[in-house]
């Protein structure tokens, strides 16, 4: 347990706005050479899904150690440097505190999780019934696990497992 509330709000039509902002922002401090795309992911990419008020961005690039070298240009816009922070093949920031407002999740380009997440977004922006199924299952970990981080990660598990692999399935045969 921790002092950081759980909070899961209905969506919040600025979501994407807060977004391209902060595209903006990284944009201006990433090497231009190394940066592929900036994607909006999570929940808060999704109309009407309810969330963590966190805007979710992956980025892709195509070799971290350049982006390593890039940590003081992070921190200079808010944002705390946590390296791997337990995914291997990943980079990742926070920004905000316990007030987190932004994550930023980079891979190297072919990395899984990349493809992964764009396929998650993009399957509940097509599949309504899954998004609202979603949405329940946030809300009711919310109120019973409202400051457990842990404990509302877990009681979401099985149903994104579960829809990650019906997505990837849904997202390569849809792009062929």
């Amino acid at each position: 347990m921790n002092n950081r509330k759980i909070e899961v709000i209905d969506y919040q039509s600025a979501w994407p706005d807060k977004f391209r902002d902060e595209q903006r922002l990284l944009e201006g401090i990433l090497d231009r050479s190394n940066l592929i795309s900036i994607h909006h992911i999570g929940s808060t990419a999704v109309p009407e899904l309810c969330a963590k008020p966190i805007i979710d961005i992956l980025i892709q690039v195509r070799c971290h150690s350049l982006l390593d070298g890039q940590s003081k240009a992070f921190e200079s816009i808010g944002y705390a440097v946590l390296g791997e922070c337990g995914l291997p093949g990943r980079r990742h920031f926070q920004k905000g505190g316990d007030q987190r407002s932004h994550h930023i999740h980079v891979y190297e380009q072919g990395h899984q999780d990349i493809t992964r997440h764009i396929a998650f977004r993009d399957y509940l922006h097509q599949f309504i019934s899954v998004r609202d199924s979603y949405g329940l299952i946030k809300m009711e970990g919310a109120r019973k696990y409202h400051n457990d981080i842990k404990g509302y990660m877990a009681h979401k598990n099985a149903f994104i497992k579960t829809h990650e692999l019906l997505a990837l399935e849904w997202y390569l045969n849809s792009s062929e």
